[in-house]
């Protein structure tokens, strides 16, 4: 199994893109890529922060004309940016996003299912995973019985170092998050956005991971009481694997870069 995630596209309207963070321009490059890659991914899963202010039909129309020129299937997930009934409206032939006040589901394959949960608190930019989502979540694990899972978050449960970052982490239902954790040795681990750094660690035993943004990344400052900064790293994908054998494997590709290195490699064989 391989899938791609992209994260935190803040995409705004065309007349608010700016030069310099042209988010739209960095989203269309990420597609381009993956629409070229000989490995192509089965699925693209954004993880929230599609819109840049917050969530207007606007934006989420253009972000939609841009996402689907993506040539495998795409989905979607709110963010702290992000609208649901804008969302909904626009994206209205995603029908996993559902009716109901959240936005939780179920990406299935042969190989591993994902969760993904739904952790916007209209207005804030902290998240939470409310009684519901968590009741959601309990029931689909005990129906996945022993079959591997992955959970995806747009707010990380876990400190990533970033003191900035963490204050607006998920700050609601961890524990009960961490609990299910214990109870289910089939979840193989988390992975979020939010942070706009590509960051690996270890939570409740079990890879977790924050995925690199398309919108510009925010600077790695670890010092206390740090503000937070923008820092001109490349923007960037993660693709990730699964394998019975192996397990879980992640890349961070910065795309950009990459995009120009694939120009003279890929052959007519490998294009579709």
């Amino acid at each position: 199994m391989l899938f791609a995630q992209l994260t935190d596209l803040h995409i705004p309207t065309e007349t608010k893109e700016s030069l310099d963070y042209p988010n739209g321009v960095r989203l269309r490059q990420a597609v381009s890529f993956l629409n070229r890659i000989p490995t192509r991914p089965q699925f693209a899963l954004i993880t929230g922060d599609i819109a840049d202010s917050t969530g207007t039909m606007e934006e989420y129309e253009r972000a939609k004309r841009i996402l689907d020129e993506l040539q495998i299937p795409y989905f979607i997930m709110p963010g702290n940016h992000d609208n649901r009934t804008n969302l909904r409206a626009v994206f209205s032939g995603h029908a996993y996003l559902g009716t109901q006040p959240l936005i939780d589901y179920k990406i299935e394959n042969p190989a591993m299912d994902i969760f993904a949960l739904d952790t916007l608190i209209d207005g804030q930019h902290a998240g939470a995973l409310r009684p519901e989502t968590l009741t959601w979540l309990e029931e689909q694990l005990r129906l996945s019985g022993s079959k591997p899972v992955l959970i995806a978050t747009h707010h990380p449960p876990f400190l990533s170092g970033i003191e900035a970052m963490d204050e607006f982490r998920c700050l609601e239902g961890v524990d009960r998050l961490a609990e299910l954790f214990a109870r289910h040795p089939n979840i193989l681990g988390v992975i979020c956005g939010h942070v706009h750094r590509n960051v690996h660690g270890m939570w409740q035993n079990r890879p977790a991971h924050i995925g690199g943004s398309i919108a510009p990344a925010v600077e790695l400052r670890m010092l206390p009481k740090q503000p937070i900064g923008i820092w001109p790293e490349p923007p960037s994908i993660n693709l990730i694997s699964h394998k019975p054998d192996r397990g879980l494997v992640f890349h961070n590709v910065p795309y950009v870069a990459a995009a120009r290195l694939w120009e003279g490699y890929i052959k007519p064989e490998h294009q579709h």
